[in-house]
This record gives structure tokens, sequence and C-alpha cells, in this order.
């Protein structure tokens, strides 16, 4: 009996979904940022247009909240010269 294959229990990628329900995800998120903002380095994520999407207390700048650094680019919160020097990737 031939029914349709694939698409259920899968998640995006083709793999196995975790089984986590919204309320799981929320506590996985809250333990996930729970362990970010007590790492003492800096922790950040940008996008592609240099916008922070995600900072910890240690790498939020000159005495501002993570809150504050959100959504912001280097530009707009770094003197030029320090922020142009953000801007640059090492390594190949």
């Amino acid at each position: 009996m031939g029914g349709a294959k694939g698409g259920a229990g899968r998640g995006r990628h083709g793999g196995q979904r975790s089984g986590v329900g919204a309320g799981g995800l929320d506590t996985t998120n809250a333990m996930l940022r729970s362990v970010i903002d007590g790492i003492a380095d800096p922790v950040y994520a940008k996008d592609a247009e240099g916008r922070y999407l995600l900072v910890n207390p240690a790498a939020a700048s000159a005495g501002l909240r993570p809150d504050q650094v959100l959504g912001s680019t280097d530009a707009e919160l770094l003197p030029g010269p320090v922020a142009a020097g953000c801007g640059r990737r090492t390594g190949g």
C-alpha cells in the first residue's frame, strides 16, 4: 500500500525532529541565553549587513546594555576608525 513518503517527522533539512514543542523550545532558548550571557568573553552574531543579532554583556561596548546594541552596526556604535577596523576580516 503505497502512501506518500518523506515529510512527516522530518525537519526542514531532512533530519529527524527533536520532538521539542514550543514550550520546550522556549526553555532551550532561555538556557542557551543564560550560557551566552554568563560567558566572560564577548559573544555576538551579525547579519549580512553587519547589524548585531545577538550580543552578550561582555560584547556590549561603551557601557551599553546588549538590548541597546541589538540592531545596530559598528559604525553606529563606535568612532569611525575603530568601526572601520571592526569590519576587517583576518585569515582566508
